[in-house]
This record gives structure tokens, C-alpha cells and sequence, in this order.
């Protein structure tokens, strides 16, 4: 198992260099769903999977964490935190995890600090500290919603802080009556915990789509759900509502060319199935 987790952080250590090749030119919103959402087709069970997911997690956490590059009230707190943030993004994780490590000896409830060291941490992969320093910090600031994507991101890393990952996730849903994205993490984790997502999933998707008129995702995730369901009509509208907010969704297309074609209504599949192909020559165009 040693050599299996060794072998994933290498890859996230990888997939940072690569993100922060690019500067930063301007901290994104920490709950804007289109700078980070996946659009492609969900792929298997295999390695390329997992690699491939592990590097779109590490993407996005170093880009939340961006949300801290502010100057704060407290100026020798800001120098420290942005020592370590910028060692993240020369790639050179074990460095900021040194950095952070000291800086939080200096500054223990600095949410920055704190918030940056297990970002770093995660990288490396010493998932079971990342997510204690999540959660410790989580707790103290019950209301920051800079906070939800970190611990949305990596709620199922550890194992061993899953369930009170879970319970911050809950505290955030609690504390904040609009918070979309604190509902959309906490129903991922849920679904990600039994073969079929619960009732409960289903409701925190449904509030998260209502509350976030940009984000795709709890409409992508309901309409697997009501896919799965044999509820074909309601996966369509879910998908339908999903390409209202986002029309250069390839997957989204894909998947309703499929349905369409399924409940006999060919015209629409091809349209979606043309559109589908479009998305995707011009992405790899792109590449």
C-alpha cells in the first residue's frame, strides 16, 4: 500500500508542476463551478482513471487555494502564507510543505496558513494529515467559503477523517442557508459512499442546481442519477437544464444523443451527436 500511495503522489506532484506552469494572473471565485468542473466522459474503474482524477484534484485545490492570495490584516501572516504559495506553484511541494509547516507554528489559526499546509500536503500525498489540518481549521472557521471546495475536493482521501469531513461539510450546509457548493461537495460524498446514491443526495443536488444558476454539475450528477433510475425523460431534462447553462458541454451532448436515440427521437440525437463531435474536434484541435 506504501509504494501504491507513493506512486499517486508522485503523479500529483506532476500534475501541480503542470498547473502552476501557467501563472495566476487573478485569484478565482472559490464557489465559480466553470473554472473547475470536468466535463469529460466519466472513464473506468482502471489507473488511467485514477491518475487522471488525481491530477484534476490537485489542479483545482492549487487554484482555490488562490482565493488566499489577498493581502490580509495581519502582514507577517500574508508574507508567510505566500512563501509557501509560491513554492506550490514553482511545483516544489515538499519545500511548501517545510514552509507551511513553520509558518503554523507561527500563526496555528491562520486560516491561509493552515488551509495552505494541507494543500501541500495532499500533493505529497500524507493524506491523512492534509485532511486533519482541513478539519481542524474547518472548525474554526465554520463560515468561510473559501474552506468548502478544499475539503469538498478531498473529503474521501482519508479514510480514517472521512466522517468528520463529512460532518465540516455538514456544518458548512447548516451555517450557510445558499451556499450551492457546500451542498454539491456533501452530496458527492454521500453518493460516493453506496453503490446508489441516497435520498439525501438527490436533495442537496436539486437545492445546489437551484441556488447556483451557472453550475453544471448537480445537473450532470441528477441526471445520472434519474438515468440510472430508468427515468429517461427526467435524465433528459436534467441534461437539457445542464446545456442551458453551459452549451460547450461535449459530454453532456454525448450523453443526450444517447437517450434521444434511445426513446426513438432521432432528429434530436443526431443534432446532439453532430454537436458532440463539433466540441470535441475543436478541443483537440486546441491541444
Amino acid at each position: 500500500m506504501r509504494v501504491a500511495v507513493r506512486t499517486d503522489a508522485w503523479l500529483l506532484l506532476l500534475a501541480a508542476s503542470t498547473a502552476l506552469a501557467q501563472p495566476i494572473r487573478k485569484p478565482p471565485e472559490f464557489e465559480d463551478p466553470a473554472a473547475f468542473r470536468s466535463t469529460a466522459p466519466a472513464a473506468g474503474d482502471g489507473s488511467s482513471h485514477i491518475s487522471a482524477r488525481g491530477e484534476r484534484i490537485s489542479q483545482n485545490l492549487l487554484r482555490f487555494l488562490a482565493a488566499y492570495d489577498t493581502p490580509g490584516t495581519d502582514k507577517a501572516e500574508y508574507a508567510l502564507f505566500q512563501q509557501g504559495y509560491k513554492l506550490l506553484r514553482q511545483g516544489l511541494a515538499a519545500a511548501a510543505v517545510a514552509s507551511f509547516r513553520e509558518a503554523a507554528k507561527r500563526h496555528p489559526q491562520s486560516e491561509p496558513v493552515v488551509a495552505g499546509l494541507s494543500v501541500a500536503l495532499y500533493l505529497i500525498g500524507e493524506l491523512d494529515e492534509s485532511a486533519s489540518a482541513l478539519v481542524r481549521i474547518a472548525e474554526l472557521y465554520p463560515r468561510s467559503g473559501r474552506l468548502v471546495p478544499l475539503l469538498g475536493e478531498t473529503a474521501d482521501a482519508s479514510s480514517r477523517y472521512r466522517p468528520l469531513m463529512e460532518q465540516r461539510l455538514r456544518d458548512f450546509v447548516r451555517a450557510d442557508a445558499k451556499s450551492a457548493a457546500a451542498r454539491y461537495y456533501l452530496a458527492q460524498l454521500l453518493a460516493s459512499e453506496q453503490p446508489q446514491p441516497p435520498a439525501e443526495a438527490a436533495t442537496l443536488w436539486t437545492e445546489a442546481a437551484a441556488l447556483d444558476p451557472r453550475d453544471v454539475r448537480p445537473c450532470l450528477s441528477m441526471a445520472r442519477l434519474e438515468e440510472n433510475r430508468d427515468r429517461v425523460e427526467a435524465a433528459i431534462a436534467w441534461l437539457n437544464r445542464a446545456l442551458e447553462r453551459d452549451p460547450l458541454l461535449p459530454d453532456a451532448h454525448y450523453r443526450l444523443s444517447r437517450l434521444y436515440f434511445r426513446v426513438g427521437k432521432k432528429e434530436l440525437g443526431n443534432r446532439h451527436l453532430e454537436r458532440f463531435r463539433m466540441l470535441r474536434g475543436s478541443q483537440t484541435a486546441k491541444q
